[in-house]
């Protein structure tokens, strides 16, 4: 007897087909299709019936025009159809191979002995399995061992799921990197649900740069699946002023007037180029005086920023100081002293451009210096004396930060640096009568490296002893989430927050609801 044939398979276009049929009458496409062909072939008829009524193709009979319409709407369907099927999804292959073994031949029936016993039809081979294409992420993590967290520039392959309308977003635009925070407001207080890092777009003169800039950063926020676009951002470096001044007791609108009538004793920027704005804080020291915040920025800065937020699609809903920005995230991390006793809160910004130094006292900034260097000098000055690129000097400082060979080229710099904040607070203490130093709080990206804390608390608390008879002072590196949660989605993903998302946590918890 002949061996049991393997069934042939069937050609893959009639399997396509059929799959494809399949699909469609599950979904209804035919009839859905069927009936807007008939639809515009009745339009059309329509159509043509009324130019006849105004004297228009008279030359063809109701018939005609009929059958005419009923080709169309045949013509039109098999179009269709035809292109729906060819884009159709492809039916997976079994892999190629032989044919299954059938065993060895059944014995032949004995003439008059009988009937013949069928032969045993072999099992069929199983059908194929589709395997799925692994969505781009981080490599799965071994069996028994937990997956190494994303670092904070690359997108999750799975975002935490809130809803965006609800969420507060800061922007931190900083010269070096781009960093942002979106955090959501709860009963129990705001919790951060997505943050990202990026490298900068340099910007630079001309139309084509802000072209550049606003492309990079709509792609950033993008990467990072925001889709929230009311921002706050923050403004700040040298042409910004941040002071106290004091009044007689006037009304807000009185104070104003006065600004304006006496503006070069107040502020030393020109008047016509300047964007201001003041808060009275209530009594000062002085009896019966008021206390003004005032904040002067240049004009050409703020509709700078505001001009790149809106080329990248992005509602800029304020524009705040950096420094003010920085407080509310140092208090909302339990960072600021509980009384005003205690003594003033010193914040020491580390950033890419320079290092800005406010000092606090009564919850209000009181003093705010800026000075050099920054990040990016620190790490041309370490690319210099190695001999290697920024991006090299860069890595390494942050792999050893001053540990490494970059600790020791560094050292000196960032003595004088914090020999400076000293010099600030001492300034500070002796003009405002602030009774002493309650804790200063490092932040920015330089303020993460591994032995600058060390350094920094050396410094501060040995001048500060000897300059004010301070004998201890706490320097800390500020935290953004040691009071303010990570959603457990992202912590699970992600390192611990550093220092550097401080500026960023401030400017989103500006619209949070007071606790």
């Amino acid at each position: 007897m002949e061996p049991f044939p393997y069934p042939s398979r069937p050609r893959r276009s009639d399997r396509k087909r059929a799959e494809h049929a399949g699909r469609r009458l599950a979904t209804g496409q035919d009839l859905t299709e069927g009936l807007a062909a008939l639809g515009l072939a009745g339009l059309l008829v329509a159509g043509t019936r009324w130019l006849q009524t105004r004297g228009h193709l008279t030359a063809f009979p109701d018939l005609h025009v009929t059958a005419g319409g009923l080709v169309v709407a045949v013509v039109l369907l098999a179009g269709v159809r035809r292109l729906a099927w060819r884009s159709a999804a492809p039916v997976e292959e079994a892999p190629p191979g032989p044919p299954p073994a059938t065993g060895p031949e059944p014995p032949a029936a004995e003439v008059g002995g009988g009937h013949e016993e069928p032969a045993e039809r072999p099992a069929e081979p199983p059908p194929p399995v589709a395997t799925a294409v692994p969505a781009p992420g981080p490599a799965p993590a071994p069996a028994g061992r937990e997956p190494a967290p994303v670092p904070w520039d690359q997108p999750l392959p799975r975002r935490v799921a809130v809803s965006q309308r609800r969420t507060l977003l800061g922007l931190d635009l900083g010269t070096w990197r781009w960093r942002f925070v979106q955090v959501l407001p709860g009963a129990e207080g705001p919790t951060i649900v997505n943050a990202g890092e990026a490298r900068a777009v340099a910007r630079g003169p001309g139309n084509g740069a802000d072209v550049r800039y606003a492309a990079g950063l709509r792609s950033f926020l993008g990467a990072f699946g925001v889709a929230q676009r009311r921002v706050v951002a923050a403004l700040g470096g040298h042409g910004v002023l941040v002071r106290i001044v004091e009044f007689p007791p006037m009304s807000e609108p009185e104070v104003r007037e006065a600004v304006r009538v006496e503006w070069d004793r107040y502020v030393p920027l020109p008047q016509e180029g300047t964007v201001h704005d003041l808060a009275v804080l209530g009594d000062g020291p002085a009896r019966g005086a008021a206390r003004v915040l005032l904040v002067a920025a240049p004009r050409e800065a703020v509709l700078d920023t505001r001009r790149q937020l809106r080329q990248a699609r992005l509602d800029l809903s304020a524009l705040e100081v950096r420094t003010v920005a920085l407080y509310r995230a140092v208090a909302a991390n339990g960072y600021a002293p509980e009384n005003d006793e205690a003594g003033a809160l010193v914040t020491v910004d580390l950033g890419a451009g320079a290092t800005e130094v406010a000092v606090f006292a009564h919850g209000f900034p009181v003093l705010q210096r800026v000075l050099q260097p920054g990040g990016l000098t620190l790490v041309q000055r370490v690319a210099g004396a190695l001999g290697t690129d920024p991006a090299a000097a860069e890595a390494g400082l942050r792999r050893d930060g001053l540990r490494g060979e970059a600790g020791w080229v560094l050292r000196a710099e960032l003595e004088n640096l914090f020999l400076l904040v000293a010099q600030t607070v001492e300034f500070c203490l002796d003009r405002h009568a602030v009774p002493g130093v309650a804790r200063v709080v490092l932040t920015g990206g330089v303020a993460g490296l591994l032995g600058l804390p060390e350094l920094a608390t050396e410094i501060i608390t040995r001048e500060l002893a000897r300059r004010v008879g301070q004998e201890s002072t706490e320097v800390v590196v500020g935290r953004p989430t040691r009071r303010v949660p990570l959603h457990p989605d992202l912590a699970s993903s992600r390192p611990p927050m550093g220092p550097e998302f401080m500026l960023a946590l401030g400017l989103a918890l500006r619209e949070a609801p007071p606790q």
